[in-house]
């Protein structure tokens, strides 16, 4: 009767990736390129080439980036790297346009193949859509893995012209996504796409000529996961008021994102209610127990997590 008593503990290993040494890297310096860029699309005339120009106030303050434009075509991309690189991360500095509407999308590229022109493709698309998004596209058809809107941009959707950080993380089928270095909500995501191949930039606009900004575009190697091992013990969790007479307010911190389920038992251990279940991030959440018509006595809310749960026992006086 007792059963729900006490902390059950269980373990989850926690994946976070590892990057380690710099297989590629372009910063333009001295308006020189480092990198053999090539048009991902193999068209002769015009092709998308990577250009160096002088911009002053970017992110490294030297006065130089490179430029790609769509010229002749609605899209275009330049690549570097080679065909058989596989779990990297590639991440660059783009300066993003910010228009009322028909915009272009600006963005990065990774794992792509040049036998079909399939990639992964992380790309702002801050016009009227104001989105970030994720996809494996298909030569010209996105598949859509995650799209990104209003609050889930950290820092909320840019409202001008400027400079954000792009950085894509691929290790065998699972993706992270970053924006000025913070990973966005969900990841990582698992998508069996492409295996390897080029990383690049690249920019797309049905209104016309239009064009990308990059800057200090970094590959990392991807080495493996590095394991956290996170149980019962790292979730805070408390109840107010105790002993309680009117509704009661239940706070908990998830170091980790995870399933949540929250359940309330009486003292028998049969289940009364279920408060909350589903997917949170890692934060501090707060939930009501309204107890409506429940006679006084001993109840048990449990809190379960994937990597372990805790109990609290409390008094309900009527």
């Amino acid at each position: 009767m007792y059963k729900v008593l006490g902390i059950i503990v269980s373990l989850v290993l926690c994946a976070s990736l590892c990057t380690s040494q710099i297989l590629f890297e372009e910063h333009f310096t001295d308006g020189n390129l480092t990198l053999n860029w090539f048009d991902g699309w193999g068209v002769a005339d015009p092709p998308d080439t990577m250009t160096v120009v002088s911009v002053t106030g970017n992110p490294t303050g030297d006065g130089w980036v490179g430029k790609l434009s769509n010229a002749g075509t609605v899209v275009a991309t330049a690549l570097a790297g080679n065909a058989t690189i596989k779990d990297y991360s590639v991440e660059a500095y783009i300066y993003t346009t910010v228009s009322a509407s028909g915009g272009p999308y600006q963005g990065i590229v990774a794992r792509w193949d040049t036998t079909t022109n399939y990639y992964y493709l992380l790309m702002c698309d801050f016009d009227a859509t104001q989105r970030i998004r994720l996809s494996f596209n298909q030569s010209a058809t996105p598949n859509t893995i995650r799209e990104w809107v209003g609050d889930e941009i950290p820092g909320g959707v840019p409202t001008e012209d400027g400079w954000h950080k792009l950085k894509l993380t691929i290790f065998g089928n699972q993706l992270w996504a970053y924006f000025d270095d913070n990973e966005l909500p969900n990841c990582p995501f698992t998508y069996e796409g492409t295996a390897q191949g080029f990383f690049g930039v690249y920019v797309f606009s049905m209104s016309g000529v239009d064009s990308i900004l990059c800057d200090d575009i970094v590959v990392f190697e991807a080495t493996g996961i590095e394991e956290e091992i996170y149980n019962s013990n790292d979730i805070l969790f408390s109840i107010f008021p105790v002993p309680a007479i009117g509704n009661v307010v239940i706070d908990y911190t998830l170091p980790q994102k995870t399933d949540v389920t929250l359940k309330v038992y009486n003292i028998q251990g049969q289940e009364i209610t279920t408060l909350y279940t589903g997917y949170r991030d890692a934060g501090t959440y707060s939930t009501v127990w309204e107890k409506r018509d429940l006679a006084g006595g001993v109840y048990f809310l449990r809190l379960s997590t994937d990597y372990g749960e805790q109990s609290r026992r409390i008094l309900l006086l009527r």
